[in-house]
């Protein structure tokens, strides 16, 4: 019965841990999408069962990139990105959802355009700058859990590719997992099979890091590139939908 209900969810945490350990970017954004699709699961019950799981892929990325950490550039980062968290935490909290998905929207829409134009020496990309981008970061983070896509934008405008944006990233979203279990998280309605989804998901994740380090070892920066702009238009559909169905409830 288990794998009847949750085919769907075994299949995106398989693939969202070989995405992610590939590109840096993605876990997240795949489990819940996929968590939302069934009928019994809230959005808070799916980020809240994703967070685990999140936490265990990103370690496991963190862990084997650590020596590649852009420590420099992390410390720039880290004072934006928590008053970003606490400003986007508190919108979760009191603003409207339909609101904050449309905030979400702009901002990956901007992050988007920023990677798919042509970039200009002579005019470095405002993302470039640690408030705005670290900023962006922490309120994408605190407000919808995707951290990716800014985080993904700052470094590519800062130079980096590579093994350097995946550890950052995990980095970063390993953070935001574990601050949005100590205060952010919660089920809406018992889920006893809640640990089965934990064993079998953490498995899933072991195999799926595995074939995306694998993948990652043969991949250049221009596909490294293109796949983590895909990855960011994906989160912008995913919003959209989300949008959609925020509206239709209302």
């Amino acid at each position: 019965i288990l794998f009847q209900t949750y085919w769907i969810v075994f299949l995106a945490i398989l693939f969202g841990s070989f995405i992610t350990r590939a590109t840096g970017l993605g876990f997240a954004l795949i489990v819940v999408a996929s968590l939302l699709t069934l009928p019994h699961i809230d959005q808070p019950t799916a980020l809240f069962i994703a967070a685990p799981l999140s936490a265990l892929n990103l370690g496991l990325i963190a862990g084997s990139l650590y020596q590649q950490t852009p420590w420099g550039i992390l410390k720039q980062l880290s004072l934006p990105i928590v008053a970003g968290f606490i400003l986007g935490f508190a919108f979760g909290v009191w603003v409207p959802k339909a609101l904050i998905l449309i905030c979400g929207l702009i901002i990956v829409a901007y992050v988007f355009l920023s990677l798919v134009r042509p970039p200009q020496s002579n005019r470095p990309s405002p993302l470039s700058r640690p408030v705005l981008g670290g900023g962006l970061t922490g309120l994408m983070t605190g407000a919808l859990a995707f951290p990716g896509p800014p985080i993904s934008a700052f470094m590519i405008a800062r130079g980096f590719i590579g093994d350097p944006i995946r550890v950052t990233v995990a980095l970063v979203g390993l953070m935001a997992a574990l601050a949005r279990l100590l205060v952010g998280g919660h089920f809406t309605a018992p889920l006893p099979e809640f640990w089965h989804l934990m064993a079998i998901g953490s498995l899933l994740i072991f195999i799926g890091a595995a074939l995306g380090r694998l993948t990652a070892r043969r991949m250049g920066p221009g596909l490294h590139r293109i796949l983590i702009t895909i990855m960011i238009l994906v989160a912008f559909l995913q919003l959209v939908y989300g949008l959609y169905r925020e509206l239709c409830l209302v």
